[in-house]
């Protein structure tokens, strides 16, 4: 409605008004007489210049110039989107794990291309990430969410595999590069208990009929770098989470597991209501630009 409105008080005529905006007069006329209705107006009265406002068809039109004009700057300003002079906020649920060893370099390159925009990490609940993701309180979800497969009305790509590994402080007795199955089940090991937990580890250990000696669950993977370089303990992690936290700690070494774990799937997931959206395509497919661009080793280490 809003449109005709425009369009009748710019033309002063029913029939000027539909060419313009590509209508029939009857269709317009009609759509006159539904304002009409609703205003308990005339809104357009005849004139010898054709038709002319009320004075509630001036606010009206007023309005609906004032609208029309922020939704056409709104849209044209998403279908222009500018990384490089964009200043809004990009929000994205991720997991503690991925903002050791998988944000670090994601968020480097996204400053270089949209150096004044701002970035929040946050972690939400699995749960509430489609709701989030479908009301546009958060642009992405990154991470190991596997709950998230399939419903919802969300997309999902996977942008990385990676595999497990463990950890041991550097001095430890055991030697070698790999665990022996014995080794594995004698050590007491740390499990972090947190909402990226990577369950795929506990299915293929009962899958294989192994138990491990659990010495302390964690909430997080804070603590596991004071603790094990300190103790015997050892902790299975993914692989890009052990690489990050070795090359940090040099008191820290990985060694393989006595078994092929089967390797876990980072997804980025976003909502069908943002698919098309510029915006949002442009944050995927940077966040899938460098993760692709990542060291082969992460997958796979021989």
């Amino acid at each position: 409605m809003l449109p005709i409105a425009r369009a009748l008080f710019e033309e002063h005529s029913v029939s000027r008004a539909a060419e313009k905006l590509g209508m029939s007069q009857p269709a317009v006329s009609r759509a006159l007489s539904r304002m009409r209705e609703t205003f308990g107006d005339p809104l357009f009265v005849k004139s010898r210049r054709g038709v002319e406002p009320t004075a509630k068809a001036l606010v009206l039109v007023q309005c609906a110039c004032a609208v029309l004009s922020k939704v056409q700057t709104d849209l044209f300003a998403q279908l222009d989107f500018n990384p490089a002079t964009y200043d809004g906020v990009f929000s994205i649920s991720t997991t503690e794990a991925a903002e050791f060893w998988i944000w670090p370099k994601i968020i480097s390159h996204l400053r270089q291309l949209s150096p004044y925009s701002q970035y929040r990490l946050l972690r939400l609940s699995t749960s509430s990430i489609p709701h989030e993701l479908e009301n546009g309180r958060i642009d992405l979800a990154l991470g190991f969410f596997p709950t998230l497969h399939g419903g919802n009305n969300l997309f999902h790509q996977g942008v990385l595999r990676v595999r497990p590994i463990c950890l041991l402080r550097a001095d430890h007795p055991i030697r070698g590069k790999k665990l022996t199955m014995k080794q594995f089940q004698r050590l007491e090991h740390i499990v972090v208990d947190s909402p990226d937990r990577n369950l795929v580890v506990d299915h293929a250990l009962a899958h294989h009929k192994i138990r491990r000696k659990i010495a302390l669950v964690a909430s997080g993977y804070a603590c596991l770098v004071p603790i094990i370089s300190t103790s015997d303990l050892v902790v299975t992690v993914s692989l890009g989470l052990g690489a990050r936290l070795a090359a940090t700690a040099p008191n820290l070494r990985m060694i393989e597991p006595p078994i092929d774990f089967p390797p876990v799937l980072v997804a980025q997931y976003w909502h069908r209501r943002f698919h098309k959206d510029v915006r949002s395509q442009w944050l995927r497919s940077v966040v899938r630009q460098v993760l692709a661009d990542q060291p082969e080793e992460w997958e796979r280490r021989k």
